[in-house]
């Protein structure tokens, strides 16, 4: 057990180490011994915890993700998980512009899909309630598929480089979108027996 807490306790001095690196320069300036020199360590440890760099931004991104879901368990609304989202991708843009750049779009919007499809599936299930409708299983899983689509490439655009996006207006409109249109969605969809 001690060792294994002692290989974490390693790769997050790393991944911390990246994180402050980044903050400099880009990533592709990064190089393994000045992540070494920040944290302390020496390459043969690098190396034996992470292939490159880029496995490195991975685990750190992965690693981000384990602990925002945590957070995101204790959140009652879907709003407030849209607003979550939003905020934490917000405060780690350096980190996930690096990521964008260095991983590429698809493979980044596959870390938020399984959130955001979370997400949608719980904003459904509460539409359902409150207005006293349902939709079929099959209508229920297009509707989580097409809302995750566009929350994920919504949410994916704070960070592109093309162009700054108002976190603030993303999420009003997405609350927004979601409480008019998916409560009339359901509706629709329950009377034509969908």
């Amino acid at each position: 057990m001690k060792h294994s807490a002692s290989k974490i306790r390693t790769k997050k001095a790393l991944s911390q180490a990246l994180k402050e690196l980044m903050e400099e320069k880009p990533l592709g300036k990064i190089s393994v011994c000045s992540i070494t020199d920040k944290c302390g360590l020496n390459r043969k440890t690098f190396y034996y915890h992470f292939r490159d760099v880029q496995q490195l931004l991975r685990w750190t991104i992965e690693q981000d993700a384990v602990n925002t879901v945590k957070e995101y368990g204790k959140i009652n609304s879907y709003k407030g998980a849209i607003q979550f989202a939003i905020d934490y991708i917000s405060r780690n843009k350096t980190l996930l512009s690096a990521a964008y750049n260095a991983i590429g779009h698809n493979a980044l919007r596959y870390f938020f899909n399984d959130d955001f499809r979370e997400i949608i599936n719980q904003a459904i299930i509460h539409e359902e309630e409150q207005t006293g409708e349902s939709v079929s299983q099959d209508f229920h899983s297009f509707l989580c598929s097409f809302y995750t689509e566009t929350l994920t490439g919504m949410i994916v655009s704070l960070f592109e480089d093309q162009g700054d996006c108002d976190a603030v207006k993303l999420s009003e409109y997405l609350n927004l979108t979601l409480t008019t249109s998916l409560p009339s969605v359901i509706k629709a969809a329950s009377k034509s027996k969908l």
